[in-house]
C-alpha cells in the first residue's frame, strides 16, 4: 500500500534528514532504523515502510501483506502529527 503525504499548503515540508527519525516514525508500535529504498526506512512487527520525498510530498510504501488498512492509517495519523509538532506545517494523506 502506498500514500503520499502533502503539505496543505502544496510546499515541500520543512524536515531535513536529521529530523526524519524523530518525525517520520509511528509512537504505537516498536520499530527499528534499517537500509534500504527510500529516504528513510523502518522496520516493525508488520514489515517494513519506506519514506521518500517525492514533487511534492513523502511517499509512504507499506510493504507486507501484513499491514492492515487500519494499522497503516494509524502510523500515517502519527507521523502527520509529529510533522505539525516539528514544522508547525499542516499536511493531509492522499491514497495511491
Amino acid at each position: 500500500m502506498e500514500y503520499l503525504i502533502k503539505r496543505e499548503d502544496g510546499n515541500w515540508f520543512s524536515l531535513g534528514p536529521d529530523n526524519y527519525e524523530s518525525t517520520l516514525t509511528p509512537s504505537s508500535i516498536a520499530w527499528e532504523r534499517i537500509n534500504g529504498q527510500g529516504d528513510f526506512r523502518i522496520k516493525c512487527a508488520e514489515g517494513e515502510v519506506s519514506f521518500s520525498y517525492e514533487d511534492p510530498g513523502i511517499l509512504v510504501s507499506f510493504e507486507s501483506i501484513s499491514f492492515t488498512e487500519e494499522r497503516c492509517n494509524k502510523i500515517l495519523d502519527e507521523v502527520l502529527r509529529n510533522i505539525k509538532s516539528k514544522t508547525g506545517e499542516e499536511g493531509y494523506v492522499v491514497p495511491l
